[in-house]
């Protein structure tokens, strides 16, 4: 049974800020790591399962076409998620629920009345439906400030140029994977040398993770809007030629 604390797909973003898990189900608890966290477990393998997780199909292009014949632009978010689910670390999956979920024990039922695909842990009697997949997605996006994917392709022969292309970029980027830098340290790194970032070296492990983020994009307008008034009072800056007056407000909602 879902609970009725959360019946809608747009989580509140106070409720991310205070950091406190958030109750989806009878038998799910979404809840944010720490940047400590992330560090134990490792950075690298964190953000490769959690794009695992919040994948698309736009994501997967050669993939599926290769191996399922299917071309990215058919295929359902969700439907794709069940065919990828069981590949996912229940080591990160720690990070993000309350309760021990195995991907892998879990299996796909149809349901009679409703013809709708579900992942059913049998032993926990935990449902994964379209409903509550999409409330997972949404909360991993929102706190480590993601960008759903989604590309379109055209005619047949633009969407074969597009896989052609996706499966040579994938074949550079196994090659460039090893000399991936850090995502989070120039971020840490930027925070914690930061006047206005009010943690230290010594205490910013503890901040939840979309706390972080949203410092770091926090400081960002604080810098553009002090920048911008700079230029205005020594004269080098008409504040009626801003087209995005909302850089004018480093209070906005980011």
């Amino acid at each position: 049974m879902r609970s009725k604390a959360i019946d809608f797909l747009d989580i509140d973003e106070m409720t991310l800020y205070r950091g406190k898990p958030i109750k989806i189900s009878t038998h799910l608890t979404l809840k944010q790591p720490t940047l400590d966290d992330i560090c134990d477990i490792g950075e690298k393998q964190y953000f490769a399962e959690i794009g695992k997780i919040c994948a698309t199909p736009s994501d997967y292009k050669s993939e599926l076409y290769d191996g399922f014949n299917l071309w990215w632009d058919e295929v359902d978010d969700f439907d794709f998620f069940t065919l990828i689910y069981k590949s996912i670390d229940s080591d990160i999956l720690s990070l993000l629920f309350e309760e021990n979920i195995n991907l892998q024990g879990m299996v796909l039922v149809k349901d009679n009345t409703s013809q709708d695909i579900k992942l059913i842990d049998t032993n926990t009697q935990l449902i994964i439906d379209r409903f509550v997949y999409e409330i997972i997605v949404n909360y991993i996006r929102k706190i480590h400030r993601l960008k759903k994917h989604e590309e379109k392709g055209g005619n047949t022969t633009t969407k074969r140029f597009m896989v052609d292309e996706d499966r040579d970029n994938k074949k550079y980027a196994r090659k460039e994977h090893q000399k991936a830098q850090s995502t989070l340290l120039p971020i840490v790194s930027a925070l914690t040398n930061h006047a206005n970032f009010k943690y230290s070296y010594s205490t910013v492990w503890s901040l939840p993770i979309y706390v972080l983020m949203d410092a770091a994009d926090r400081i960002n307008a604080i810098n553009d809007y002090e920048n911008i008034m700079t230029g205005y009072y020594s004269g080098c800056v008409d504040l009626k030629k801003i087209s995005n007056k909302s850089v004018l407000n480093w209070m906005r909602n980011l």
